[in-house]
């Protein structure tokens, strides 16, 4: 089986899949400044406070149940039947939306090609954020707002699980900024054709900039740097990239020059 872009999930990507339907999460979150693709424990906090608001119905049910059985057995008073406004035809039908998708890519990755990833299932996020608002109605179902009441004191339990949900998104929403903005390469690339003189050469640490660096210079002497082509991904655009494109070794000599590209920035080398 040829190789693919997508890496085969890992056990704990299940268990981390209310936290990727909320936010759309790609595993390389902070890559280039972490030295990792994978999650962090701030990704830990957030999957587990998503997966106790999951289960607030079921809490809620729990503490119903509780609290009639003290009334029948203690205050001898009959139990009252438990209401939800939860419709349950719609309910399950939202959560097929949501995790039957991800889940079944996540199942074919295990044993063929990996497909699990957040944008072939983005549609079931959708499907998340609707069951999520559900659940919350459904655990805090609205009280009747009376002349001596308001709605802060009736719904404080909501109010709070919101709030906090508010608040740590926004914490990730800060996490992602920094560590997912779109680099800015075009004004690097174009420093560096500005700055070659002839004899200079380009030298990509990474085969993804290939074809950046060609999009963005005029000038032709642009290498893969230390990748053997045999060790170059087909999905890359192998077939575009000519083999003489990539060196393992070797650094002109002065006054030539060589301009080493790592990631955002570059580095001036040259043998004496």
């Amino acid at each position: 089986m040829s190789d693919f872009w997508i890496i085969k999930p890992p056990a704990r990507d299940i268990w981390y899949l209310p936290l990727v339907l909320y936010t759309g999460y790609q595993r390389v979150f902070g890559e280039y400044y972490h030295e990792q693709a994978g999650y962090a424990l701030f990704h830990l906090k957030l999957n587990v406070l998503i997966i106790l608001i999951l289960i607030l119905p079921i809490m809620k049910r729990c503490v119903d149940i509780g609290r009639d059985l003290w009334r029948l057995m203690v205050k001898k008073k009959k139990s009252q039947p438990i209401s939800t406004n939860l419709n349950k035809s719609q309910l399950i039908s939202i959560i097929f939306w949501s995790f039957f998708p991800p889940i079944l890519l996540y199942l074919i990755s295990q044993f063929s090609t990996p497909v699990y990833h957040p944008r072939y299932f983005m549609f079931s996020t959708v499907g998340g954020l609707l069951y999520l608002i559900q659940i919350i109605e459904t655990a805090f179902p609205q009280k009747k707002i009376t002349p001596r009441s308001s709605f802060i004191g009736k719904n404080y339990l909501m109010i709070i699980v919101v709030i906090s949900l508010f608040l740590i998104t926004n914490q990730y929403n800060k996490l992602n900024l920094k560590y997912n903005a779109k680099r800015t390469i075009s004004p690097m690339f174009q420093e560096i054709d500005r700055s070659m003189r002839e004899g200079d050469k380009v030298y990509l640490t990474s085969e993804l900039d290939y074809f950046l660096a060609k999009y963005y210079m005029k000038n032709d002497a642009i290498f893969i740097f230390g990748i053997p082509y045999e060790e170059i991904h087909e999905y890359v655009g192998k077939v575009l990239i000519p083999p003489g494109s990539s060196i393992s070794s070797g650094i002109p000599t002065y006054p030539a020059r060589a301009f080493f590209v790592y990631y955002d920035r570059y580095v001036v080398r040259s043998e004496m």
